[in-house]
C-alpha cells in the first residue's frame, strides 16, 4: 500500500514510526529529533498526555469519520433524510464543513434557514414553520439550548419522526409570527429537514443519566447521529494537520507553504501546552506571524500557550 505524505509528515514530525523513505530535509530531520525527545522524557515523566502509537491510525479513523459525515450531510440537505446530529468538539471544522455544503446547495438561502445562539421553543417553533416544506433545511449550529428545554425537545422529537405525518403542535394562547409578521398556526405538518451541529456527547451524556437521557436517545434513534470521536490531544493535532496541510486552507487564509510549515511546526511542537487546540489556533497563528514576522512566535508563547 502506498504510504500517505500527510501521514508521514506528521509522523516524522512528533517522533513517531512511520514505514516509508521520505526524503527529510536537515530542518525536518532536526524538529523530528527535538520532538522525539520532548516525547520521550514526557513519557519517562509519567505524562499519559501523549500516546505513543502510529497516527496513521487516527489519521485513517478521523477521516472515515468526515467521509461518511460527507454522505449523510448531502442525504439531509437533499430531503431524502429526515435529521442528521453532528458531535464533535470545538474548532475541528464541523460547521465550516457543513456551511460550505449549505451554501452549495441553497447559494441564494431561499430553503435553508441557519440558526446560532440560544433559541426559545417558540422561537424553534416558528423555525420549523418556515422550514416545513419537503426540500426545506433547518440547520442548528451550536444551538445547544434546544437540548436543555423538554418543550423544544418533545418539539424536535414530533418534528424528526420518522412516521409518515409529522404534525406539530403549539398548545398555547401565545401568538407565535413568521418573520414576514404573519400568524403561526397551533398545528401544522413538518415535512422539512433539520442538522443540528453541538459540541454535546449525547452518548456521553447518556451513559452519565442525564436527566434528558431518554429524549437525547429519541432523537438519536430519529436522527443520523455521527459522532467524530475526538477526545485527546493527539487526535486534534492529527485532524489539524489534516485540515492545515489542504490547498484549501494556503487559499482561503492567503498563505504560502512557508507559513503552514512553520505554524505546523510550532503546533506539533506545543500541542500538549496550548491553550486551545484546534483549527482556530492555525489561525490565530497565522494572525500574530502576519503581525510580526520575526518575532510571532514570542507573541504566540504568551497568547497561546499554558
Amino acid at each position: 500500500m502506498t504510504p500517505n505524505p500527510k501521514i508521514g509528515r506528521l509522523a516524522r514530525s512528533i517522533g513517531q514510526p512511520w514505514k516509508g523513505n521520505p526524503v527529510i530535509n536537515s530542518k525536518e530531520a532536526q524538529s523530528r529529533d527535538n520532538v522525539r525527545r520532548r516525547v520521550n522524557r514526557a513519557a519517562q515523566s509519567g505524562n499519559n498526555v501523549v500516546s505513543l502509537h502510529d497516527d496513521s491510525e487516527i489519521f485513517n479513523r478521523i477521516e472515515s469519520r468526515f467521509r461518511i459525515l460527507d454522505k449523510l450531510s448531502d442525504s439531509v440537505i437533499s430531503g431524502k433524510s429526515n435529521a442528521l446530529i453532528l458531535s464533535g468538539p470545538p474548532g475541528v471544522g464541523k460547521s465550516h464543513l457543513l456551511e460550505k455544503k449549505v451554501a452549495k446547495y441553497d447559494p441564494n438561502a431561499i430553503n435553508v434557514n441557519v440558526s446560532k445562539g440560544y433559541i426559545r421553543t417558540t422561537a424553534l417553533y416558528r423555525i420549523l414553520w418556515e422550514c416545513r416544506e419537503k426540500g426545506q433545511l433547518a440547520v442548528f449550529d451550536d444551538a445547544d439550548s434546544v437540548f436543555g428545554d423538554l418543550n423544544s425537545l418533545n418539539l424536535l422529537k414530533s418534528a424528526l419522526d420518522t412516521g409518515k405525518n409529522r404534525v406539530l403542535t403549539y398548545g398555547s394562547d401565545y401568538v407565535i409570527t413568521d418573520s414576514q409578521g404573519r400568524k403561526v398556526p397551533n398545528k401544522f405538518e413538518f415535512s422539512g429537514s433539520a442538522i443540528f451541529i453541538t459540541n454535546y456527547d449525547f452518548d456521553a451524556l447518556i451513559e452519565k443519566k442525564h436527566k434528558f437521557s431518554e429524549h437525547f436517545k429519541a432523537l438519536m434513534s430519529r436522527s443520523h447521529y455521527v459522532t467524530l470521536g475526538m477526545r485527546t490531544p493527539r487526535d486534534y493535532l492529527v485532524r489539524i494537520h489534516q485540515v492545515v496541510e489542504t490547498p484549501e486552507f494556503a487559499e482561503e487564509h492567503e498563505v504560502d507553504s512557508q507559513t503552514i510549515e512553520e505554524i505546523l511546526e510550532y503546533i506539533d511542537h506545543n500541542y500538549d501546552r496550548m491553550r486551545e487546540l484546534s483549527i482556530r489556533s492555525a489561525k490565530k497563528l497565522i494572525d500574530l506571524r502576519e503581525t510580526d514576522p520575526d518575532g510571532w512566535q514570542e507573541l504566540a508563547d504568551l497568547t497561546c500557550l499554558i
